[in-house]
């Protein structure tokens, strides 16, 4: 509080001291005697060998008839893209998740679970499930970056702009997994713990995919359709009576690209 009071101390200050300052004052930009000036960019493609620097990703044009889009163009462009994945292997049964843990968290009940995706590694993963809700409650998939991880998306409900905290406050269930060489993942890849960090574990996987004749980010991928695989087979809760019977599903909402299962 005392900090903060500080900070309101030198706001109120700083803005009288701009009042009182006359028009004609101007203001003279002083460059410090130790300053280094920074990082000093050299020429555009100085150091890019000629054969790169006219490297182009492919033509592909915009979609201009929405008719021919909907009847041909997407499902020829989908193929495309999967096709560019690689021959991925068909995806394991969803029954074989394991729930580890269930935490109440108030507003929420956290789980914690894992499943083994059928190729080479166990997938840990968290599904947080909103207490107040109604009818099938629909589910965001969040999808880490680099170094990132599942806990990315963990609610915090003290924290205003925690993403996960906000989806619960609305009755949405939030879901994630820890990518290949990230979070629980790291070390435990190819080379095992001889890896130390992420960066060397991608790049055992990206090598190990390609000789079996598929890509990293399609594997990558088919981790999250395995994840939508398990979220449709959930029944969160049951509620029964003698007017009626209804079961609460999860009904995954956003996600894997390439997947026409989420929108």
């Amino acid at each position: 509080m005392q900090r903060y009071l500080r900070c309101v101390h030198w706001a109120v200050a700083l803005s009288l001291l701009c009042l009182s300052t006359t028009p004609g004052e101007g203001q003279e930009r002083v460059t410090p005697k130790a300053s280094k000036g920074g990082i000093k960019w050299g020429e555009p493609w100085a150091d890019i060998p000629e054969s790169f620097r006219s490297a182009r990703p492919p033509e592909w044009p915009l979609p201009t008839d929405l008719q021919q889009w909907e009847q041909t163009g997407r499902s020829t462009v989908r193929k495309t893209l999967l096709d560019c994945l690689g021959e991925m292997p068909a995806r394991p049964d969803p029954s074989g998740v394991k729930i580890l843990s269930v935490e109440d968290r108030g507003e929420f009940a956290l789980e914690r679970f894992e499943f083994f995706n059928g190729v080479d590694m166990t997938v840990p993963g968290i599904l947080a499930i909103p207490k107040k809700r109604s009818g099938r409650v629909p589910v965001v998939v969040g999808m880490h970056g680099h170094s990132g991880s599942k806990d990315e998306y963990l609610p915090n409900l003290e924290k205003e702009l925690s993403l996960g905290g906000m989806l619960i406050r609305r009755g949405i269930a939030v879901a994630a997994i820890d990518g290949y060489f990230n979070g629980e993942r790291v070390k435990k890849g190819p080379r095992g713990t001889v890896e130390r960090d992420a960066a060397g574990q991608e790049l055992s996987l990206f090598k190990l995919h390609l000789w079996q004749g598929r890509s990293l980010w399609g594997m990558m991928l088919r981790d999250e359709q395995c994840l939508i695989d398990y979220l449709q087979t959930r029944r969160v809760g049951r509620r029964s009576d003698r007017r009626h019977r209804h079961e609460h599903g999860l009904h995954p909402r956003l996600v894997a690209r390439g997947d026409r299962r989420t929108s």
